[in-house]
């Protein structure tokens, strides 16, 4: 069995390279390889890739005990069915970049589609800061930006309590945090 698992994986191994579908990917690029091949006691080919893909091929083992071709085009199929780094590169090159930018008022021109416009906000309520646009064919308010810091300490507090933390460890207190 040793004999025809060697011929068997030199084969699709060859195949493989014929086809550009080495372990190193197209053209020296990184792909998706072989990592293992073993053929199981049913004479199935197992073949696992390096994206963790396990296939099982149909039985190598004719009805008179002798082998048969084996057909790799399902394999070939399922590593071409995969993008390169570079396809995928390029796929994400393209996904729109958004910026903020605040603006005293909202652009008349040179508006840009990808950028969120934050507008000083007068209102008196405490923490409303800005209000936020963005330019598809007109202007949208997409909402405002208010800062809520009701939950943390002010400067004093912070500063009274690293004083007592320091008096307590200095007088050999135990200091609760």
């Amino acid at each position: 069995m040793a004999d025809i698992n060697g011929k068997v994986e030199n084969s699709i191994k060859k195949s493989l390279t014929i086809h550009n579908l080495g372990i190193a990917g197209p053209k020296g690029e990184d792909g998706i390889g072989i990592e293992s091949i073993v053929m199981n006691e049913e004479f199935e080919l197992v073949v696992t890739l390096t994206n963790g893909y396990v296939y099982t091929s149909p039985i190598l083992k004719g009805p008179k005990g002798d082998s048969v071709e084996y057909d790799d085009s399902e394999l070939r199929a399922l590593i071409n069915d995969r993008y390169t780094k570079e396809e995928v590169d390029n796929m994400i090159s393209v996904i729109p970049k958004f910026a903020i930018a605040v603006v005293n008022e909202l652009p008349i021109e040179d508006i840009s589609t990808t950028t969120v416009y934050l507008l000083p906000n007068h209102s008196e309520e405490t923490g409303n800061l800005y209000d936020e646009y963005i330019y598809t064919t007109q202007w949208e308010k997409l909402g405002t930006q208010t800062v809520d810091l009701s939950d943390y300490p002010t400067t004093t507090e912070m500063n009274e309590a690293i004083n007592t933390a320091i008096n307590s460890i200095i007088d050999g207190d135990e200091v609760e945090f």
